[in-house]
């Protein structure tokens, strides 16, 4: 008897503990503002923003799921911002056009930056994807958004990563 009463206790904060462990993880794949220094974006909802971004990027997001047979390894839907120091849109353009079948592009300004969006389709092996980039310069260094979805799964996110793009900016 001596021993129930400090188990059922131990018990109730061990089932307590997890219930806000499960609760703050589930927060992180909410819509969230990402800033700093350099730029600004919404993160849409289900992805998740690690803390360390992926390879050479300075900022990742991802999904939680994969995709299914072929895709397996790869994320339903991802998102990469790339800085590039000394580089501009008219740089990077011959690049993407041989990485990507150009699909839209436009071009503007984010007041006095030059910018660019651009959609296309390209293939990693036999999985194809659906790429979104929108370039922005600011003086002499370039500034990209890389969203990548399995084209199966375009349809589900496309809203989702128009939102992004519309907001990336630089500060």
């Amino acid at each position: 008897m001596e021993l129930l009463i400090p188990g059922l206790i131990l018990v109730a904060l061990m089932v307590y503990a997890s219930t806000k462990i499960k609760k703050n993880a589930a927060k992180a794949y909410d819509e969230e503002v990402i800033e700093n220094e350099r730029f600004r974006l919404t993160k849409p909802e289900g992805f998740i923003n690690p803390v360390e971004p992926v390879g050479d990027a300075i900022f990742s997001a991802y999904t939680r799921d994969f995709g299914t047979e072929e895709s397996a390894e790869m994320r339903l839907a991802a998102a990469n911002i790339y800085f590039s120091p000394g580089k501009s849109i008219a740089d990077r353009q011959p690049e993407i056009a041989g990485e990507v079948e150009v699909v839209n592009t436009r071009s503007f300004h984010i007041g006095q930056f030059p910018a660019m969006l651009l959609e296309g389709t390209h293939a990693d092996n036999s999985v194809k994807f659906a790429s979104f980039y929108k370039f922005i310069e600011d003086e002499n260094d370039l500034y990209e958004l890389r969203v990548e979805i399995l084209e199966d799964e375009r349809e589900e996110f496309v809203e989702r990563v128009e939102k992004m793009m519309d907001s990336f900016e630089l500060r």
